[in-house]
């Protein structure tokens, strides 16, 4: 009966044991983790490595090179203690005591007090991550790759370097140009070349701008044009304005050439009207005749009535006198010797 005993007890020993195994093994299945992450080189650089989440902590990713590798936050298991139970020692086994146990020894019970054992299960742990700020996470989701830094994020495309003309005065990344002083020596910042200024050296030493000489042949610099002078072939040499002369002074307008009917007796621009010359008349002792005479009949041995003389009105400054003399005779014989031949026959019939 003893004997029976004993290997009934061994039984419930060898089931509890397998049980306590069996929840063991069930308590290790939970699967670890791949975390990829950025390992910090030594170079400032990023390797892109997938490892298991143990490696995290056993292989001291969570601290490498001070702390600079990226790591995503994950969650992982741990197997540590949950809480405790009292067990029988060894050989022993529970009889309904709370505190005791005992095991069958020759002919008689062998007791002994039951011992605190640890419970342990795989717990849910958080990790939160390593540099895993806005910055880290760029790289990372670059592939490890550290993208250029963008200076002047106010500007189209990624600035790496300061642009050249910009500056980051307050270090926002807000860049702006710097003015450009054309003209080093002069004060304050000539953002544009100041008028009458120039820089013929292209030093941003800038110099006054000689004035133009407008009369190249007349003395000292002229900027304007002298009055009364002008430079009719705009060649910078200049010449006195002629002005018409005025001939008649006291005719209204200016006159360049003496009026038709005016005279400048005096030579001194005072011009009057000029009298028209009279016609001359013819002398008896030339035997003239006047245009325009009327000759009377003469009787033999009679005294012809001295005609009056009526001036044609013609201008004399427009015929030549010494003809019209020299045909008035000739017309004046002709009528004579008609009269005397031929009218006093009439006559006398």
């Amino acid at each position: 009966m003893k004997r029976f005993l004993s290997q009934f007890l061994a039984g419930i020993m060898v089931f509890t044991m397998v049980v306590s195994v069996s929840s063991i093994v069930k308590a290790t299945q939970p699967q670890h983790n791949q975390v990829r992450l950025c390992h910090h080189t030594e170079g400032g650089h990023y390797n892109n490595i997938t490892v298991d989440d143990d490696a995290v902590f056993q292989q001291g990713h969570d601290q490498h090179q001070g702390g600079q590798d990226i790591i995503p936050p994950f969650d992982y298991y741990v197997w540590e203690v949950t809480g405790s139970h009292l067990e029988c020692p060894n050989g022993y086994y529970d009889y309904g005591n709370p505190t005791q146990c005992r095991k069958w020894h020759g002919n008689h019970w062998d007791y002994a007090n039951k011992i605190t054992v640890d419970d342990h299960d795989w717990v849910l742990h958080h990790y939160a991550g390593k540099n895993w700020d806005a910055a880290g996470q760029v790289i990372w989701n670059n592939d490890c790759e550290v993208p250029p830094v963008d200076l002047c994020t106010n500007l189209e495309g990624i600035q790496a370097e300061m642009p050249q003309g910009y500056e980051d005065p307050d270090q926002d990344k807000v860049c702006t140009e710097i003015p450009v002083d054309l003209c080093c020596n002069l004060e304050g910042i000539q953002a544009e070349m100041p008028q009458g200024y120039e820089d013929p050296d292209q030093d941003k030493i800038c110099t006054e701008i000689p004035p133009v000489d407008l009369c190249s042949n007349l003395e000292g610099n002229q900027e304007t044009m002298p009055q009364g002078y002008e430079d009719p072939d705009q060649d910078k040499v200049c010449t006195e304005i002629q002005e018409p002369t005025d001939l008649c002074k006291n005719i209204e307008g200016i006159q360049t050439e003496i009026p038709k009917g005016y005279e400048d007796p005096n030579q001194d621009g005072v011009c009057t009207e000029t009298t028209p010359s009279p016609s001359p008349s013819p002398s008896p002792s030339t035997h003239h005749a006047s245009l325009g005479t009327k000759v009377s009949p003469q009787v033999l041995g009679t005294t012809a009535p001295s005609p009056s003389a009526e001036p044609l009105p013609v201008s004399g400054a427009d015929i030549n006198y010494d003809w019209v003399y020299y045909f008035l005779i000739i017309v004046s014989l002709m009528a004579t010797y008609y009269l005397k031949v031929r009218g006093w026959q009439k006559i006398k019939i």
